[in-house]
């Protein structure tokens, strides 16, 4: 499973906004935030650049590490 690691998410309206942003990629299927270590996992129903994953973070107001 594809993942990612993103910094300032706080709370769990923080998570569900990351959430949000990175379920609606085009070709993501499922979408799991977990708010302790920032990671961010996805799957796919084909591949997904990750640089429009890390857009969908970026424009959310959240950093990709």
């Amino acid at each position: 499973m594809p993942s990612i690691i993103i910094s300032g998410m706080q709370c769990e309206h923080c998570r569900r906004t990351v959430e949000k942003a990175v379920a609606a990629v085009p070709g993501v299927l499922s979408v799991t935030v977990d708010l302790a270590s920032g990671r961010v996992e996805w799957t796919e129903s084909s591949p997904v650049d990750l640089q429009k994953i890390a857009e969908a973070v970026r424009t959310q107001g959240f950093e990709v590490k």
